[in-house]
């Protein structure tokens, strides 16, 4: 199988909870992807885990990891599991970040950044100083503070706030960012820099739609997304029903329509809920 030393994989937000094995499916089918396509490098940009330390979900994960040898999974612990350490992993292939770690790889350097108690402009700037003129990628956990920012209904508040002065900043090429479940639209990055991955497998009916994760091309500076074929797809319409003699049959015929308009698969509409 060909290796592809140019090219890194991300995720995010995956929330392994041993109550939600779809979860780990998700993981799974990722990293299954990202050996298959001869990537050595998967980083995880926070939440891997729904509980903090959470022995039993830890164990899925080695176990899950274990299954592509091949993939140096790299994670960086989000405000779910803040408190990952390194010495919780034993196995081989994983490696944890708790401190901002500066990763250099064919002339681009990528700063991971773990969640922690206040600004991530704070914690960046040190080490964004020592990049002062170079080409380098953030990879953090937290709320990205611009105009259109994307609150995370699950958590109201504001977790490790990065603002769009911070990234002017200290200039990152791209920031990639995990926190929010809700996948940014490659094409249309907010604030033409800032991608939230989103999470492999939606955690509810209020996480809707098809799940990804990216990939990064390190020569052409292309950020991809691929597509996963996860447990179940969420997705979610609301009608308005209004009295009359058949109620029923206008209904049916909506949510047929409803339903094409989805624009899915036979095999994804299987999986849809």
């Amino acid at each position: 199988m060909p290796f592809y030393p140019m090219k890194i994989a991300f995720t995010a937000d995956v929330h392994l909870n041993p109550d939600h094995p779809d979860r780990a499916n998700a993981l799974a089918e990722v990293l299954s992807q990202v050996e298959a396509e001869g990537i050595q490098r998967l980083i995880i940009a926070g939440d891997l885990f729904d509980r903090d330390n959470d022995v039993a979900a830890l164990k899925d994960f080695e176990r899950t990891c274990s299954q592509s040898p091949s993939v140096q999974v790299l994670v960086i612990p989000g405000n779910h599991d803040e408190s990952l350490d390194p010495g919780h992993v034993t196995q081989g292939n994983v490696q944890v970040y708790r401190e901002p770690i500066a990763w250099e790889l064919e002339g681009i350097t990528l700063l991971l950044v773990p969640y922690a108690a206040g600004d991530m402009g704070e914690a960046i700037a040190e080490k964004a100083a020592e990049l002062k003129g170079k080409p380098w990628i953030l990879v953090g956990h937290g709320d990205y503070m611009s105009g259109q920012r994307e609150p995370n209904p699950h958590e109201p508040g504001v977790y490790m706030p990065l603002t769009r002065n911070d990234v002017l900043e200290h200039g990152p090429s791209r920031v990639i960012l995990g926190h929010i479940h809700k996948p940014t639209p490659l094409e249309k990055p907010v604030d033409g820099k800032v991608v939230y991955v989103g999470s492999p497998q939606g955690l509810d009916v209020s996480e809707t739609g098809r799940r990804r994760f990216l990939t990064y091309d390190l020569e052409s500076g292309r950020l991809e997304e691929r597509k996963l074929q996860t447990s179940a797809l969420f997705l979610q319409e609301r009608f308005f029903v209004f009295p009359a003699d058949d109620e029923a049959t206008p209904l049916l015929v909506e949510i047929a329509g409803r339903i094409d308009g989805w624009g899915l698969s036979q095999e994804e509409r299987s999986r849809a809920r």
